[in-house]
């Protein structure tokens, strides 16, 4: 049996502890070096879980708080009191120590379920292959995790001068206004769109992959709805005029053939990736994400929806496992530098048909995962004749920015062609800007303004 406690060092854990609560500077110098996984200890663990949300209320970490809510959950903070003095150099050393543990417990981890995995008759190739992946990630993400100022603002200037020169990456446009007016969507970002039923959450997905595929930036899409032939005849129908019911379904006529034949040929080199075999469940979906960057460089990753991995889970725990699979692909998108685009379903309103962010079926975590939420709204399924602002609705929809980190927020109105499923620019020749409606009370002030301007002086 090998002895596993030198896997880990609670008392190194508890100094960096103790050294974090009486040395407020100590603290404010490595808190972006401390996560749960460097720590075993379950006293520090809590401690530093306190500390965690009293930064996150806005709240100074000081000693008689952490002090009253660890002893809430039956701790005494005595533990952490120390004869050792606390300094920067020997924590940093600490922490140091702690990372290079954590490494072995995922190596030990690893061996010791690849050992599980090729003894058992019933095991899934598939998952030595995710623990291998996941290892790499983690080990790649440790190492990289420590970067001085210095660094950061090199790295920036590039970024800014290969832009100037048209070199850098500047977003991944989508072919729509509302994103690429605010340079596309970003490599790093988790974007949820979010409708009611028949909003075309789907339709907007599909658009934006064909339109960043044609731009030769490879995608990946997961439907668990769609098998790859359907979204292969939605994408094509945009291209072909003919719904994708016709391509899948219907006996076409010569004419008709040779449209589909002359432009499904044409489109046939598009760089987007499907996966039938790893819809099965979500860690192979994200399993499935990573060797695609891997193997084809994916720039992007669709996923529809992501409600329907969480249908089989209690309701007790089914927004904590949607909390966690948002911030299981957001972390994907920071390490694998891609951009993901997960759709969700919004829970029914009876009194208002507009969406909003509270309505995301079972989870407010999957907004703060988030980096972009991008609500969708088509009044014409609901028999509203126009938008607010008095634009018809017929052959359109409202695409909402309701979050966008580091971008702000945007409304537009889109076009929506149902027949083709695919999404476009508002065409103001077609859609004349509505007039200006004037209400009741408006209405003198308003006729007294078009006399005066009749007026000899």
């Amino acid at each position: 049996m090998s002895d596993t406690s030198l896997l880990f060092n609670t008392t190194a854990e508890r100094e960096i502890i103790s050294a974090c609560i009486f040395d407020e500077n100590i603290y404010a110098s490595v808190k972006d070096l401390l996560n749960d996984d460097l720590f075993v200890d379950a006293g520090s663990r809590q401690v530093l879980s306190i500390i965690h949300d009293m930064e996150k209320d806005g709240k100074k970490p000081e000693f008689s708080e952490i002090a009253m809510r660890y002893a809430t959950s039956g701790g005494n903070i005595t533990e952490f009191m120390s004869d050792v003095p606390h300094s920067f150099m020997a924590t940093r050393q600490r922490i140091d120590m702690l990372q290079e543990l954590l490494i072995k417990r995922r190596l030990y981890d690893l061996c010791t379920k690849g050992l599980q995995i090729a003894v058992s008759p019933a095991a899934d190739p598939d998952e030595f292959q995710r623990l291998v992946s996941d290892f790499t990630q983690n080990t790649r993400k440790d190492e990289m995790s420590v970067q001085s100022f210095k660094d950061t603002v090199i790295s920036l200037q590039n970024d800014v001068a290969d832009r100037m020169n048209d070199i850098g990456d500047s977003g991944i446009m989508t072919g729509l206004h509302v994103f690429d007016v605010r340079l596309g969507l970003h490599t790093g970002d988790l974007v949820v769109f979010a409708g009611a039923t028949s909003q075309g959450k789907s339709s907007l997905a599909t658009t934006i992959a064909r339109n960043v595929a044609l731009q030769k930036e490879p995608v990946a899409y997961y439907s668990l709805e769609m098998g790859a032939k359907q979204l292969t005849a939605r994408i094509l129908s945009q291209d072909a005029l003919m719904a994708s019911s016709r391509i899948l379904y219907d006996k076409l006529n010569s004419d008709e053939y040779n449209k589909f034949y002359d432009v499904s040929s044409e489109l046939s080199g598009l760089p987007i990736y499907f996966d039938e075999r790893s819809k099965v469940s979500f860690d192979k979906v994200c399993n499935s994400i990573r060797a695609m960057k891997r193997n084809c460089g994916i720039r992007i990753a669709f996923i529809d929806y992501l409600q329907i991995f969480a249908n089989d889970a209690d309701s007790s725990n089914r927004e904590q496992i949607l909390g966690d699979m948002a911030r299981t692909l957001k972390r994907i998108a920071v390490e694998e530098d891609i951009c993901i685009v997960a759709l969700s379903q919004l829970s029914r309103d009876t009194n208002r048909t507009e969406p909003t962010m509270s309505r995301l079926r079972g989870s407010g975590q999957i907004e703060e995962a988030a980096d972009m939420v991008v609500l969708i709204y088509r009044p014409e399924v609901y028999g509203i004749a126009s938008y607010q602002d008095g634009t018809p609705s017929q052959g359109s929809a409202q695409i909402k920015i309701a979050k966008g980190r580091n971008i702000g927020l945007a409304s537009e109105i889109v076009q929506f062609n149902g027949e083709y499923t695919f999404f476009s620019d508002y065409d103001k020749r077609k859609h004349p800007e509505p007039r200006p409606q004037v209400m009741p009370w408006e209405k003198d002030i308003h006729e007294k303004e078009i006399q005066e301007s009749k007026l000899p002086f």
